[in-house]
């Protein structure tokens, strides 16, 4: 990327190999292949370096919805405090076919299939911070 890039939805990320790092909020973060990342890309954003990277999935979601699903805060507050979260562990098969389910659902001309996807990937969601460590003791 020559520059850096804002826009404000929620940023879902998914490289099959190699790694690539970001410049987010004036740090570095290398995202690893097979692991789902999320972020906040109204946080300025901008790839620096990247290696062996094939092409790699990349989906945005309002953040309206994101807010409204009303997900754990394990993920919610560090992703809109600027944070990248990353799946705890590559579940990377499982998530290269719903990335890709979720792409080609997202164009078609079905509104009931975009709406399945949409629930998809809030459950998605829904399951990754349920894998991230609580803070605090648990109430």
């Amino acid at each position: 990327m020559a520059r850096f890039d804002r826009h404000n939805e929620i940023e879902l990320n998914l490289l099959d190999r190699g790694s690539l790092t970001y410049l987010l909020g004036g740090r570095r973060i290398s995202i690893p292949p097979g692991r789902l990342a999320v972020f906040w890309a109204a946080v300025p954003h901008q790839i620096v370096n990247f290696a062996g990277v094939a092409p790699y999935r990349v989906m945005t979601i309002p953040l309206a919805w994101f807010l409204q699903w009303r997900l754990d805060e394990r993920l919610v507050h560090p992703v809109v405090h600027g944070e990248v979260v990353l799946a705890p562990e590559a579940d990377y098969p499982m998530d290269r076919l719903l990335c890709d389910a979720w792409l080609k659902d997202a164009r078609s001309a079905s509104a009931e299939l975009r709406r399945v996807c949409l629930r998809e990937v809030e459950c998605r969601l829904r399951r990754l911070a349920m894998g991230l460590p609580r803070s605090g003791p648990e109430v």
